[in-house]
This record gives C-alpha cells, structure tokens and sequence, in this order.
C-alpha cells in the first residue's frame, strides 16, 4: 500500500490515506474519498477539486506534517499541439475564418508540457452564465465622459477600490449591463486534453465553446462561464 496526503485547494491538511501502490508514471490522477474528489498534484499530493477549507475534521490515518508545496513549473506556451493532428498554424488561420459553431480540431499543450504539473483540478464541464455583473458602485458618466467615449454607448462606470493599480476603473454599456447573467445555462463538456490544458494554464484560451449558443464565448474573469458545480470562472 501507499500512503498519500489529501490536502484542500489552499494546502489544508485534510488527511493521510492509504491506496494501492501504482508502478511509478501510472499514479491515479484523481481520488475519490467518500464523496471527496481529490487530484492529483506537481508535487504527488492530491487537492481537492471543490474544496477550499475542510470545515470539519476528516478522518483518515494519523496527522502528519504538511509536504513542501512546489511551485509549479513555468508553462511553455510553445509547445502545443493538435487533438487530430491538423498543423498548428492551419487550425489558428481556420479559426480566425469560423465565426461560429465547433471547430474542426483545436490546439492544446503538448503531451510533455501537460505531464509538468496543474495548477487547478482538471474539470471537463462548463456552464454558460454570462457575464459576472459589477463589483463595485456604478456612477453616471460626466459630460466630459460622454463626450469622448460617446462612440462606444458607455452609460456607467465601475470605479475600482484603491490600489497600486494604474486600472482605475471600467466603463460598461447598456447592452452589457443588460446581459449580466444572462447566459444560456446549457453545460458543455470537453475532452480531457482541453480540460488538462486548462489544468496546466488557466488563461490559455481566451474563449471556448457553448454547445446551447452554438458559438465561442469570452473565458477569464470577465468571461460568460463558470465550472459546472462552482462559481469559478472558466479560465481564470
């Protein structure tokens, strides 16, 4: 048997298990515990995927010192491939060219480059929510606002807290607003070498597909998606 250490997504000792020893290389990626799933790590513990804090005690073998968390391995963005082998430089042409509707093949990180380490569990659906409305207090423009950006139908604006941040704030349109929320709900499912790619590099893509919207939709912080049973946003 092998003795291995379940920890939450922030590093809190959850408990110290035993499962069967795998040859080295063909470890288990991911861990069910009771109703807990836990992943795989760079450094061979295993996180939790929706946990951030245990909020009750866990059971499991004797409280053991925390492993040295290590930091994960910069990713080369370079080194990419295809699902279906079509050239890389083709796919990010056709791309360009397809307004809408699923791609015929997509870019991913290399085998290599997935196999250094994630940095967030590996999760293949998605839910459609649209865009998270503001943070902070909305004001009116002044007139001096809307005059110079009177082009772009901007009809507040967001002034961010205080910080070291030359990003003083954002302006929001009408349309926007109006769309806060408003996604379509359908949950999409990817392969496991898009979700992988997004394990290793959160932000690598900038949009990804809604199978209700038939179309790409922005990811990140500002992007129309979060994980399917979470309010993560995809991509961020």
């Amino acid at each position: 048997m092998e003795r291995i250490q379940l920890l939450t997504a922030i590093g809190q000792h959850v408990a110290w298990v035993e499962i069967l020893q795998f040859p080295p290389g063909n470890e288990p990626k991911v861990v069910t515990w009771g109703a807990r799933i836990f992943v795989r790590g760079a450094d061979a513990t295993y996180v939790e995927a929706f946990s951030v804090v245990s909020l009750t005690p866990s059971p499991g073998l004797p409280e053991a010192p925390l492993v040295d968390r290590v930091e994960p391995v910069p990713v080369d963005r370079t080194a990419v491939m295809t699902l279906h082998g079509t050239p890389v430089e083709e796919i990010r042409e056709q791309h360009a060219a397809e307004p809408a509707g699923q791609h015929a093949d997509y870019i991913v990180l290399n085998d290599e480059e997935r196999s250094k380490g994630f940095v967030r569990p590996v999760r293949r659906s998605y839910r459609h929510v649209g865009i998270a409305g503001p943070k902070n207090q909305l004001r009116d423009l002044t007139d001096e606002e809307m005059a110079r950006h009177s082009q772009f139908g901007y009809v507040k604006f967001e002034k961010y807290p205080d910080d070291d941040s030359s990003v003083t704030g954002r302006f929001w349109t009408q349309k926007q607003l109006d769309s806060v929320g408003k996604g379509c709900g359908t949950v999409t499912t990817m392969g496991q070498k898009l979700a992988e790619t997004y394990a290793r590099d959160p932000s690598f893509y900038g949009s990804t597909m809604c199978v209700g919207c038939d179309k790409h939709l922005p990811v990140g912080e500002a992007g129309e998606f979060v994980w399917d049973g979470t309010s993560e946003r995809v991509g961020s």
